[in-house]
Parts: C-alpha cells; structure tokens; sequence
C-alpha cells in the first residue's frame, strides 16, 4: 500500500503544483510539506498540526481528507516504531487489600480521564494572553491554551508547544486589532479581540 507521501508527490505532480505554489496557498511551512512527502516524520511538530497539515494538503489537492489522515496515521506509527500491546494486569499474587485498593485506583483515574475529556469536549479551550517585547524590539502577544487545541490568530496557524504556550510577532499587515481563534479536538470554539498596542 502506498505511502501517505507518495500519494501526495503523486497527486501534486499530476495536477501540476510546485512546492513552493502548495506552500503559498495552503500555508503549511515548507520544511513541514517535505517532513509529510517524504516520509521523515521526525520533523514534524507534536500535537495536532500533523494531521490538521495533512488533511489541508488532501483538502487542496482535491483528495479525501479522511483516507489520507488515516494513511498518514498508519505511516506516522510505524515510522516511530510504535505498535499495540496488550495491557495486563496481574493481581493474582498480592494480597486481597492492595488488589482492591489498585483496581479502585484505576477505577477512580479512569473515571477522571473521562470527566476530563467531557469537560474538554463540552467547553471551548481556555486561553490566556499577555503582551511583550523580543530582543528585537517587535511587539509580541505570548498566551496559554490547550496544548491539542488548533489557534489561528488573524487567520494565521500559529503553533502551541507541548505545554499549551504559544508566541505570535505582531505583523505590519495585522491592523489594529488581533482576532483569535482557538478550537478544541472536538470542534468547540472560543474567539477573542486584541486590541494592539505598545508599537514603536
């Protein structure tokens, strides 16, 4: 079975694309596009910006989105040496207490992972902001969200390290005024206005 990238190559130089004319129109960052079509998983970036690249670039280039996310997945796994095992849990020789006491453990964490992912997929991710200066002088707005979330600040995908932190340089085209975006896994949404201040 063919490879997420060599479905790309293919399909791209079928219709005609240069690199350089898929970089322009999709906005994924050049080193990204050649990370996804050549197989070299290793440069892209944590979280969910693989998979929102490569469902633009199937987008794009008129593919189902939904196929080639999950090649891309299967490629992505296997490229990081990853498979499934078989989770075992063996009690049969502890005492009867602390069996108990292990299952009720799991028991209680399972419990919380689910009204974490609940909270998470009924409310819209949280995100802080604040602004400062690099050692430029370029106004920059710094902020906070979830780490799996997707932002797009004046329609621009700006990336959130593993840790939900995210810095975004403010532009000469940008205006007056930020308009942020932030969407969760589950496709819930939270906008906000920054009034840009503090230029030189």
């Amino acid at each position: 079975m063919k490879k997420a990238g060599e479905v790309f190559i293919e399909e791209r130089k079928k219709k005609g694309f240069f690199l350089e004319e898929v970089i322009k129109k999709t906005k994924i960052p050049k080193s990204f596009l050649l990370a996804i079509e050549s197989g070299n998983y290793s440069k892209l970036p944590g979280g969910p910006y693989p998979d929102l690249y490569v469902r633009r670039y199937a987008r794009f280039l008129g593919l189902s989105e939904k196929k080639l996310a999950a090649i891309f997945r299967r490629d992505y796994l296997e490229f990081h040496g990853e498979t499934k095992k078989p989770l075992l849990l063996k009690i049969g020789f502890v005492p009867q207490w602390r069996a108990i006491f292990g299952v009720g453990t799991v028991v209680l964490i399972f419990a919380g992972y689910l009204f974490y992912q609940y909270f998470n997929f009924v409310y819209p991710p949280k995100i802080k902001t604040e602004w400062s200066k690099n050692s430029s002088g370029d106004l920059v707005l710094e902020g906070k969200t979830d780490s799996r979330a997707t932002l797009l600040i004046n329609d621009r995908l700006v990336e959130i390290d593993q840790k939900g932190n995210f810095s975004y340089r403010i532009r000469e085209d940008d205006g007056d005024k930020l308009y942020l975006s932030v969407e969760s896994p589950s496709g819930k949404t939270r906008t906000m206005v920054k009034e840009i201040d503090g230029r030189n």
